[in-house]
C-alpha cells in the first residue's frame, strides 16, 4: 500500500470512528442534524477508502447491490406505511439509516481500515460510558431517555464484534480488552441479555484464541487477566444479586419479562392478513404505542416496519450465513453472528438502528474468499 492509499485509509477510518461517536450522542439525545451529518460523512469515507485487494469488477457489483438493497428495503417500508396509514410514510429517517449502515458494512467488508484508529474511538466511547455510568453514577435508564438501559450493550456489542471481525480478518490476532471491557461495563446496566451475551462473547474470544498464543509471558498475563476479570465479574454480579437488582429479573423472569411478553402477545394477537404482509401500525394499538420503536426484538422491529417479504429475506440471509460459516468451518464468524442473533432476539439491536451494519458485515463476509485461520490473542 503506497503513501496515498495509507492516507486515504487513515482518514476513512477516522471518519467512521467519528460517526460511531455521533451515533452514541444521537442515542442519548436523538438529533436529525447528527443523523444527516453521519450519512454525509459515511458517503465521503466510502468513496475515499481503498478496496481491499478486490478484483476490478467487484467494487461496481458491490455498489450496485448496495443501491438495489437500500431502495428495495426503503420501498417496502414506504409501501407498508402507506397501506397501514402510518405517520411520515416516506420514512426518511429509515432511509438515512439504511444508506449509512449499508455503506459502513460495505466498507468494513471490502475496503481497507486502520484498526488502530477504530480502536482509539472504541476505547474513547467505552471510557465515556464508564465515566457516565460508574464515575458519575448515572442510571442507564436516565441516560438514554428514549430507550432502556439495555442500549449500552446494544451500542457496545456491535462495535466489539466489528473490532474482533476486522482483527481476525486482517491479522487473526484479536484483542481481548474490548470484549473484557464491555462485559464489565454492562454489569452497571442490569441488562440480562447484555450480561449473558457480553460474557459469552468474551468467553468465545478467550477460549478460541488462548491456545494459539505462543509467547509464554503474554499467555500467563492473559490467563491472569481472564481469571481476575472472572472473579471481579462474579463478585459484581453477586453484589447485584444481593441488592436484588439482577436477582429479581433472573430468578423470576429469566431473560424474559412481563413487558416483552405483553408486547409480543399484543403484536401477534389478532393479526390480519394485511398485518402479516405489511407489518403493524404501532400507533393503532395502545400497548405497542408505548414502545413505538422498540418491540424488544430486532426481527419483530423489522417486520413491523417493512412487512413479510423483507423480513423473510433478511432472516434467510442471516440464517444461511450462519450455516455457511459452520459448513466452511469458520466457527469464529458463526459464533459472532450467533451472539448477535441471541441479543437481537430480546432487544432492539437492529432494524432500524445505527448498528444494523454489524449484521450486514457478517452476511457480506461470506462473499469473500474463505480462509481458515488460527485465532490468537493480544491484550489491547
Amino acid at each position: 500500500m503506497n503513501k496515498t492509499d495509507s492516507i486515504k485509509t487513515f482518514f476513512s477510518s477516522l471518519i467512521i470512528g467519528i460517526v460511531w461517536v455521533m451515533a452514541l450522542f444521537n442515542a442519548i439525545t436523538p438529533n436529525d442534524i447528527l443523523s444527516t451529518g453521519s450519512l454525509l460523512l459515511v458517503v465521503i469515507a466510502y468513496f475515499l477508502s481503498e478496496p481491499n485487494n478486490l478484483p476490478l469488477d467487484k467494487p461496481v457489483k458491490i455498489n450496485r447491490f448496495i443501491i438495489i438493497a437500500v431502495f428495495f428495503v426503503w420501498l417496502s417500508v414506504v409501501v407498508s406505511s402507506l397501506v397501514l396509514d402510518k405517520a411520515n410514510p416516506l420514512n426518511l429517517t429509515i432511509f438515512r439509516l439504511l444508506v449509512t449502515n449499508f455503506l459502513i458494512a460495505g466498507m468494513l467488508c471490502f475496503k481497507r481500515f486502520d484498526i488502530v484508529v477504530l480502536k482509539f474511538f472504541y476505547y474513547a466511547i467505552v471510557a465515556y460510558l464508564y465515566y457516565l455510568l460508574v464515575v458519575s453514577g448515572q442510571d442507564a435508564m436516565e441516560l438514554f431517555v428514549h430507550s432502556s438501559g439495555a442500549l449500552v450493550s446494544a451500542i457496545l456489542l456491535p462495535l466489539t464484534v466489528t473490532i474482533a471481525y476486522l482483527e481476525y480478518r486482517d491479522s487473526s490476532r484479536i484483542s481481548l480488552m474490548p470484549s473484557f471491557l464491555v462485559a464489565i461495563l454492562v454489569l452497571n446496566t442490569t441488562s440480562r441479555t447484555g450480561v449473558i451475551c457480553s460474557l459469552l462473547l468474551l468467553s468465545i474470544i478467550f477460549f478460541a484464541g488462548i491456545r494459539n498464543v505462543k509467547n509464554s509471558a503474554v499467555k500467563v498475563i492473559i490467563n491472569a487477566l481472564f481469571v481476575v476479570a472472572t472473579i471481579y465479574y462474579f463478585q459484581r454480579l453477586f453484589s447485584s444479586i444481593t441488592n436484588m437488582d439482577i436477582y429479581l429479573k433472573f430468578s423470576e423472569k429469566g431473560v424474559d419479562n412481563e413487558d416483552r411478553a405483553l408486547i409480543w402477545f399484543s403484536y401477534f394477537n389478532d393479526n390480519t392478513l394485511q398485518n402479516w404482509l405489511f407489518g403493524v401500525n404501532a400507533s393503532m394499538r395502545s400497548i405497542l404505542n408505548a414502545f413505538p420503536n422498540n418491540m424488544h426484538n430486532s426481527f419483530i422491529n423489522l417486520h413491523m416496519q417493512s412487512g413479510i417479504v423483507v423480513s423473510l429475506l433478511v432472516l434467510f440471509a442471516i440464517i444461511k450465513t450462519l450455516f455457511v460459516n459452520i459448513k466452511r468451518r469458520q466457527f469464529f464468524y458463526a459464533s459472532l453472528l450467533f451472539v448477535l442473533i441471541l441479543y437481537g432476539f430480546y432487544n432492539a439491536l437492529a432494524f432500524f438502528t445505527y448498528y444494523d451494519f454489524v449484521f450486514y458485515v457478517l452476511v457480506f463476509n461470506r462473499l469473500l474468499p474463505t480462509e481458515r485461520k488460527q485465532l490468537s490473542l493480544s491484550l489491547i
